[in-house]
């Protein structure tokens, strides 16, 4: 994934965030069930977001602690107080966002709310997207608990 593609993902998740599904489809039914789903899902992102910037966090004062894992130059502080906690935010997100949008009822999908949600995953059936979440959410899980390790272990 480019930084281009990573950054509108990004982007177009927060207008969903934002978007109230209660006045976003005003000629459509919304069943409370799927404006419940889209909370959930941006509930999910937000402490995924949250445990993603307190492991940047941490990981950023190991490193720091950690002179010989980079150079002690100007980039070292650009890594470490900025880098870390920001890759942290947005793997936070996507787990976040992957674990619960794994669990969603299959009617969630099918329904406006959840089209948009298919679409940012850049699948068209409900089948196709749980499988995308569910590769998503094995990946950055793994990156959530790898990454932090790696980094306490000293092997970065």
């Amino acid at each position: 994934m480019a930084l281009s593609q990573l950054i509108s993902f990004l982007s177009e998740a927060g207008r969903l965030a934002k978007m109230d599904p209660d006045t976003a489809f005003p000629g459509e039914t919304v069943t409370p069930d799927q404006v419940g789903c889209h909370r959930l899902l941006v509930r999910a992102g937000k402490i995924g977001a949250g445990l993603g910037a307190v492991f940047g966090a941490w990981m950023g004062y190991e490193l720091y602690l950690h002179p010989d894992s980079a150079s002690p130059d100007g980039r070292q502080v650009m890594m470490v107080f900025v880098l870390a906690p920001l890759m942290m935010v947005v793997v936070g997100i996507l787990c976040g966002l992957s674990w619960a949008g794994l669990f969603l009822p299959g009617a969630f999908y099918n329904g406006p709310v959840g089209a948009h949600w298919m679409k940012l995953a850049g699948t068209k059936r409900p089948g196709s997207t749980r499988l995308v979440v569910a590769i998503v959410a094995l990946l950055t899980t793994g990156w959530i608990v790898f990454f932090p390790i790696c980094v306490w272990l000293g092997k970065v």
